[in-house]
């Protein structure tokens, strides 16, 4: 059974996880196509909410022999290793929110004004030192490890000014990259193949190259008959909305 305190790692563990799957699927890729994205818009933002869905199924995981990428809560995986999505938001300066849902249950975690608590039910709690922050699951942190590293591989779709969410985008996609370094970096089996098909999609804001949607999708089959696949999906919406307000829980930190 995975504690609350566990349950809000394992979270965590599960996004680094999808992106070291989605960056082994780029980072082999030959051909550069120019193509760039730019996380500095995230620095001037007022506000946003935000939506990040991770799907995984993944045949073949050695438990007793977690890679370091995944940490210390190998122990977990074989759950977390699922479906999960998180909804969050942010005010400038220092105000965030996301809300976990992680196979039936919930976490939230909410910081304001550099206090940090997290929710699991009703009961809201400080969120203790050394716990997962808010911008390990952020779409900048997701801009800055991911879509800058996929982007080269990408080429322009042809379609301009495609309205995600009122935002004005070109839209991008790769359907083909090579795989390397995924049975390292999950610790899969010697019979397990890595996955060999790749396609992403993503939509960049036409001023500021930031990604306003990111698509990706990765699927293989083992000799087995397994299949192994993860889908991966982004979105931006309500930038710079002044309604957005995220405020100290109650009852305070506390308790």
């Amino acid at each position: 059974m995975i504690t609350n305190r566990r349950l809000t790692w394992a979270v965590v563990v599960g996004v680094a996880a999808a992106l070291a799957i989605v960056l082994a699927a780029c980072s082999d890729s030959e051909e550069d196509s120019g193509v760039s994205a730019s996380c500095e818009a995230f620095d001037e933002f007022t506000s946003y909410r935000y939506s990040i869905s991770v799907k995984m199924q993944l045949p073949g995981l050695q438990p007793g022999a977690p890679a370091p990428a995944l940490g210390t809560y190998s122990d977990s995986l074989a759950a977390l290793l699922s479906n999960f999505k998180i909804d969050g938001a942010y005010v400038a300066p220092d105000r965030r929110q996301a809300l976990l849902d992680f196979q039936g249950a919930q976490v939230e975690l909410r910081e304001v004004s550099h206090q940090r608590w997290e929710r699991f039910g009703d009961d809201w709690a400080p969120l203790a030192e050394g716990a997962p922050t808010i911008d390990d699951l952020s779409p900048q942190q997701v801009c800055t490890d991911l879509v800058q590293a996929l982007a080269p591989g990408m080429a322009s779709t042809g379609a301009e000014d495609v309205d995600v969410y009122g935002v004005a985008t070109q839209h991008y996609a790769s359907d083909q990259a090579n795989v390397a370094g995924l049975r390292d970096l999950l610790g899969l089996t010697e019979d397990t193949d890595m996955p060999e098909q790749f396609a992403a999609e993503a939509w960049l804001a036409s001023e500021g190259d930031w990604p306003a949607r990111l698509t990706m999708k990765s699927r293989a089959t083992d000799p087995s008959g397994s299949t192994a696949a993860v889908e991966f999906q982004m979105e931006l919406r309500d930038v710079n909305d002044s309604s957005i307000a995220i405020d100290s829980p109650a009852p305070a930190a506390g308790g």
